[in-house]
């Protein structure tokens, strides 16, 4: 039994919107696009059915599965990050083993997009390999229509009530249970010695989507002093060994004729569906209904057909491997304060101070200098600097240096502060002296990257 699908791709991309929405607005980075590539292995019949989408912020990694290609669906997903590719789960031949990759998702019922949400535990410019796996399916149909029975696989007829056969000819022909329903019909007949069924197939697999998933159609409807005429539904799973009993289904049931069943959860995909009349003779006296001949079936369909079914990768390079599979890297963005800047310190006055800071290196840290007051060169104080930027926090060591001498003064100050979403930094500081008060940028801007 599976909720709407419709619904759940909606929540999904609500989810993913607020995702999106909930992104602070300085994380405007070069996201990394791969095309996620379906059936790969071969290249003449590979599919580009949508992408991944690789991007951070300050507190998370995310990566977005993201469904393009019409009638497409996620029904698993595994994500392997590390910062080395022996780090990914692997045979000792080099084939990925997506079943033991650390981020997983069965989507049930599929989707067409997800994102996994990673807190992010690795430096700016740290690069990750990224391994992005996924089953997908090609569906027929939607939660808005039914798909027929279009084949019948096997068949054999009951008998009247009272044993004898039937033989007009308008209840005998099992092709008229194929199609929508149209007022033909075959009689199942009522079970005697292993007979009063039908086996019907759709052209392609069923597939467990929407409930209801499986809609009967009989034809004597409509009649309430008519007795009931009832029918028992199987299924036959993908690869499976028996018949599997889902629901009875009657002429009573509705007004037209429909009756509705239900696929059971653990059941993925069908192969073929099976009805058997299970119509109680005692209702129906052979001196008063000579002729009955038990379940009338016009039509049966479905709302979902499984026309393909491929595993997915992230498009990059190849696996050491021989099993097609492939990955791709990712380095860690984050804030980088290189270039020109006035900061502007405030104690009593302001003092606005010109720098010029290099780009943030791995681990953090940056070197710059600058000079006192802002404008020059000339300075009549010059600025050395060593600093840190972890998330969106700055810090920064100042160091006065006498520029006739090119000595230390002994004098420094020390800066924290905080980037702002536009890249522009304030805080507060201190000095060697005990001095303290605020600072800002007024020129300068930092960039994500």
């Amino acid at each position: 039994m599976r909720t709407k699908l419709i619904v759940s791709i909606t929540v999904a991309v609500l989810i993913a919107s607020m995702v999106a929405f909930m992104r602070p607005a300085y994380a405007d980075p070069d996201m990394v696009i791969k095309d996620l590539i379906a059936g790969g292995g071969n290249p003449a019949s590979a599919i580009d059915v949508g992408d991944i989408t690789v991007w951070n912020d300050l507190d998370n990694l995310y990566v977005k599965y993201d469904i393009t290609e019409e009638d497409w669906y996620l029904t698993e997903t595994h994500l392997a990050v590390a910062t080395d590719l022996d780090e990914i789960p692997q045979t000792k031949k080099g084939n990925p083993i997506p079943g033991q990759f650390e981020y997983s998702t069965i989507h049930d019922p599929p989707v067409t997009e997800y994102t996994y949400t990673i807190p992010l535990e690795w430096d700016v410019d740290a690069t990750l390999y990224i391994a992005a796996h996924a089953k997908v399916v090609k569906l027929i149909g939607d939660c808005a229509s039914w798909q027929w029975a279009t084949e019948v696989i096997d068949f054999k007829q009951g008998t009247l009530v009272g044993g004898g056969e039937i033989t007009d000819p308008a209840r005998t022909d099992p092709s008229k249970a194929l199609g929508p329903p149209d007022g033909d019909f075959y009689s199942l007949g009522f079970v005697s010695d292993g007979d009063g069924y039908i086996e019907l197939g759709f052209g392609y697999p069923v597939y467990n989507g929407l409930n209801p998933d499986v809609r009967t159609i009989e034809i004597t409807w409509g009649r309430s002093a008519y007795p009931e005429e009832r029918a028992n539904v199987y299924v036959w799973p993908k690869g499976g060994t028996s018949w599997i009993y889902i629901g009875t289904v009657t002429n009573h049931d509705s007004s037209d004729g429909s009756s509705y069943v239900n696929i059971p959860e653990g059941v993925t995909i069908v192969e073929k569906i099976k009805l058997v009349d299970a119509t109680d003779k005692a209702n129906f006296p052979p001196t008063q209904y000579p002729t009955a001949d038990g379940f009338d079936l016009d039509a049966v369909g479905v709302h979902y057909l499984l026309e393909a079914e491929e595993t997915a990768w992230g498009d990059g390079i190849q696996f050491p491997g021989e099993n097609w599979a492939t990955y791709f890297t990712y380095k860690v963005q984050g804030w980088n304060v290189e270039g020109d800047w006035v900061i502007r310190v405030y104690y009593g006055k302001t003092y606005d101070h010109d720098f010029t800071f290099s780009a943030v290196q791995n681990g953090g840290t940056f070197t710059g200098t600058g000079g006192y007051p802002a404008g020059g060169p000339p300075y009549s104080i010059v600025e050395v600097v060593n600093g840190t930027v972890s998330g969106n926090i700055i810090k920064f060591h100042s160091v006065y240096i006498d520029p006739s001498t090119g000595l230390p003064t002994g004098y420094y100050w020390d800066a924290v502060g905080t980037i702002a979403p536009d890249g522009t930094m304030s805080g507060t500081w201190t000095s060697s002296t005990g001095q303290s008060g605020n600072w800002e940028s007024i020129s300068g801007a930092a960039t994500w990257e």
